[in-house]
């Protein structure tokens, strides 16, 4: 027998049993689970929860809150407030009481934000009320806050949330605080009448806020 025909006897076994293996390779009826996302975005907030605000923000349980978050801020809760669970883009959400239909919160908006003038209309607009001009704006009180003179907002009307549903009687308190990089934005929402009772701590609440790192 030739030396090639030889080769081609060895060779030929090798090659049915490199044919003939099955399972080689994923076939088009192979299905792969994808691997599960963590959510972006925590259930269970409001359209407002979601869309208002800037940082995120570690979040105070005790009654002062955390230095180490992402504004350079902490503060003091007033007598009977309690923090709320870390949210998305707040620095921190608080109640006047566990039970409390109102809510209070910190948010902070890099550069200027769009402005004073334009923030408080924003939230003008969200209850129902006409615009001010600047003039008007500038005529609203101030409250100190960071050592700056800030304006305060009270507002009474409808509130409409980012989904276009309206709450009537409802009440807001807000002050805008630009600093040197962002503007820092205290609001609360929530029944007139239990906002206007809360008015003096949520007052409070703002003066009692410090920075560190000069911002």
């Amino acid at each position: 027998m030739r030396p090639g025909g030889l080769l081609f006897i060895v060779l030929l076994p090798l090659t049915a049993i490199g044919c003939g293996r099955s399972g080689v390779g994923p076939t088009i009826g192979d299905v792969r689970e994808r691997p599960a996302l963590e959510d972006p975005v925590p259930w269970g907030l409001t359209s407002r929860q979601r869309f208002e605000g800037g940082h995120h923000g570690a979040v105070a349980h005790g009654s002062t809150g955390s230095a180490e978050n992402s504004a350079g801020l902490s503060w003091t809760l007033p007598k009977g407030w309690v923090a709320l669970p870390s949210q998305e883009m707040r620095v921190v959400s608080i109640r006047p009481d566990p039970t409390s239909e109102a809510e209070c919160y910190v948010t902070v908006l890099r550069g200027a934000a769009g402005g004073i003038t334009a923030n408080v209309n924003r939230w003008r607009e969200q209850m129902g009320l006409e615009a001010l001009d600047e003039e008007g704006v500038k005529a609203l009180p101030t409250i100190p806050v960071l050592g700056r003179d800030c304006v305060l907002v009270e507002l009474a009307g409808s509130f409409t949330d980012m989904d276009g549903q309206t709450e009537a009687g409802a009440g807001m308190l807000g002050v805008v605080c630009p600093r040197t990089s962002d503007t820092l934005f205290v609001k609360m929402t929530g029944p007139a009448a239990v906002v206007r009772a809360e008015r003096a701590r949520f007052e409070a609440f703002c003066r009692s806020l410090e920075e560190q790192g000069g911002r």
